[in-house]
């Protein structure tokens, strides 16, 4: 840049009162005075950019930009600005996401190398492996000397979530079906795929609806035409009717698709149920937003992100909950698809889907649930040290290894074992000289003398540890294990027997110690996955991915309010690799190109996975949710509920 022209143009500004002509003055003796380049060039490109990085739509007063127009919002220079600042922008994001990548990379040889130790193969390996098996030249041949003959028939299921590697054994098995001998005798060999486009919800997993269509059509005969299934055995007529106006008619369907680069699937058809029942589809108005309190009590210690009474997302599942035990209480009809009548409708029959479990609405309907005091199934995926059972458990053995964990042994005296209140548990705390332990000891020798039973055992393996503490009778004559199933339902079995397990490996892998493993276990993150039983009696509260492959008579969707967030601060697709996604202030318009077509595929799949929640539905369908944002219609722009 000229510095001489730029100085011209600001003494053309010291007639000007404008107080854009005087800033650009005051630019102009910064850039002076500036020694550093960089601080420079970022000072004098914020006269032709805003702070978000956009171009300024006036730069100076029209009187000076029509004596001279160097310094213009439309100007050579202002591009020449504009195309800098890109670049610059582009070579952050390029050195960030390598970045990211390199490390990535080194983790993923982290991973795979304790794998190997570990003598390993996760879910990946089985079908990388599986693959390399099946198209190698070197084994491929023998392989399939071995398979010929004995594959008469493929059958693939949910063909829509088959990834591409996945599609790439399929071809390999299929291979010699194309080769038939035409001496062989027996029956043709033949392949049968049965998938639906609209429910392709695991891109994450590399599956996309447009890999299935293009292997539909490049996998069926001339002549042929793909089997349209229109009948349906699993819903109502009037869930159907109202699925198929959704996205028929309303044009769900078209947002589902890339219908550019993909032509639309061919079951464009109506549903029709093959049963003759009435079903329902209900639509309830949003739970209003809370009103703050305009004062707060002084000495109230609510963490300021918790729940209050008034949040519509828990008094929304208030009313889920309340409608539910109204319904068993009442004994509401619900028609039974195996006894092919109706019935008194119980918890099993109904289920709950949300969009994820973050948010607050999740736990928030399973303490609903439970503060009717309706058989809940609990969450579907659990972390091990996030369940009130492992919590208390720990909480006690962290005392029992260190005396002096005042906060540990106070959650351990509230907890099933001991049950003390927040009085009693306050008695023995306020105005005590040295530690909780010591003032248990002074004020409740009795309590103080069964804790020192528990302390004895420390010295034991962590299982055995867990085991006898768990069969041992507390002061108010139930075993621990009986406390904790009273308090806690007996839900937390399924936690605690995770736990013991988890112990029992522990001490076979090692030396056993409790301390070793009480480190360990708070270091290593245990998640376990429940099992959903269709034929039991307890509500389900679950995930759509979690209940993909599931039905329910009644279904609710609570979470509909919210829409795919905007791609940043993650990685996207960019081309045939990964960027990380920057803020728009720091983003490129190349950049933003890839975050929009990462942002139209998750809208995508979030339609497909509307569909999946809906279609969940045999009898009842209950469309809800509560209000999000700062909108006065409570909804975001194309949510569930829009």
């Amino acid at each position: 840049t000229d510095f001489g022209h730029v100085q011209a143009i600001a003494a053309l500004c010291a007639s000007s009162t404008a107080k854009g002509a005087q800033d650009f003055i005051e630019v102009v003796k910064q850039l002076a005075a500036e020694t550093d380049p960089v601080a420079a060039f970022e000072l004098y490109s914020d006269v032709f950019l805003t702070k978000d990085g956009s171009p300024r739509k006036r730069v100076l007063v029209k009187a000076v930009t029509d004596q001279d127009g160097f310094i213009s919002a439309d100007s050579a220079e202002a591009q020449r600005i504009e195309a800098a600042v890109n670049q610059i922008r582009a070579v952050r994001i390029a050195e960030m996401s390598e970045a990211l990548l390199v490390l990535g990379h080194r983790l993923g040889e982290f991973y795979q190398r304790d794998k190997h130790a570990a003598r390993g193969l996760d879910f990946n390996d089985l079908i990388l492996k599986t693959r390399d098996l099946l198209k190698r030249r070197d084994v491929s041949d023998w392989v399939a000397y071995k398979l010929d003959g004995g594959v008469e028939h493929i059958l693939l299921d949910e063909a829509q979530d088959t990834s591409p590697e996945q599609w790439e054994i399929i071809d390999a098995l299929t291979e010699p079906f194309a080769q038939e001998s035409p001496d062989r005798a027996a029956p043709p060999r033949t392949f049968f795929a049965v998938g639906d486009p609209k429910q392709s919800i695991y891109r994450f997993n590399g599956a996309a609806p447009e890999i299935f269509m293009e292997s539909v059509r490049t996998r069926t005969a001339p002549g042929d035409r793909p089997v349209q299934l229109r009948m349906s055995f699993r819903s109502a007529q009037q869930v159907l009717d109202v699925v198929d106006h959704l996205f028929l008619d309303q044009g769900g369907m078209a947002a589902m698709f890339d219908a550019d680069a993909h032509p639309e699937p061919s079951d464009l058809v109506r549903h029709d149920a093959a049963r003759d029942d009435a079903g329902l589809v209900e639509l309830w108005p949003l739970s209003p937003k809370s009103q703050a309190a305009e004062e707060n009590d002084p000495w109230d210690t609510t963490p300021l992100d918790s729940q209050g009474e008034g949040d519509q997302r828990v008094r929304l599942a208030r009313e889920i909950a309340s409608t539910i035990a109204h319904w068993i209480e009442s004994k509401e009809p619900i028609f039974d698809r195996d006894l092919k009548r109706h019935r008194p409708i119980h918890g099993g029959d109904v289920l709950i889907l949300v969009q994820n479990r973050v948010g607050g609405l999740f736990d928030a309907l399973i303490k609903a649930l439970k503060d009717e005091k309706l058989p809940v199934a609990g969450a579907d995926r659990l972390v091990l040290q996030d369940a009130l059972v492992v919590r208390d458990l720990c909480a006690i053995t962290r005392f029992v290894l260190l005396s002096r964990d005042c906060l540990s042994l106070a959650e351990a005296l509230k907890s099933p074992l001991f049950g003390l209140n927040d009085d009693q548990l306050f008695a023995l705390c306020v105005d005590r000289d040295g530690t909780l332990w010591e003032a248990v000891q002074l004020r409740a020798p009795a309590l103080a003398a069964f804790i020192q039973t528990i302390r004895d055992d420390a010295g034991l393996a962590p299982y055995d540890f867990f085991a006898r503490l768990l069969d041992r009778k507390g002061p108010h004559g139930l075993s621990y294990r009986e406390a904790l199933f009273s308090r806690l339902g007996l839900e937390a079995r399924e936690a605690l027997d995770a736990f013991l397990s988890v112990a029992l490996a522990h001490q076979q892998r090692q030396a056993p110690s409790l301390q070793r493993f009480m480190q360990a276990f708070a270091t290593d993150a245990v998640e376990i996955k429940r099992d959903k039983d269709p034929a039991g009696r307890d509500v389900r509260v679950m995930t759509v991915h979690g209940a993909k492959g599931l039905e329910s008579p009644v279904v609710f969707l609570p979470d509909t309010t919210r829409a795919p967030r905007a791609s940043s601060g993650g990685l996207i697709k960019a081309g045939e690799s990964y960027i990380l996604a920057p803020s728009s202030s720091d983003s490129t318009p190349l950049v933003d190109g890839y975050k929009a077509a990462n942002d139209v595929e998750d809208q995508r799949e979030y339609m497909r996975l509307l569909y999946v929640a809906m279609t969940r539905a045999e009898s009842r369908l209950v469309i809800c949710g509560y209000h999000h944002g700062a909108k006065d219609d409570g909804y975001a722009e194309g949510s569930w509920y829009d």
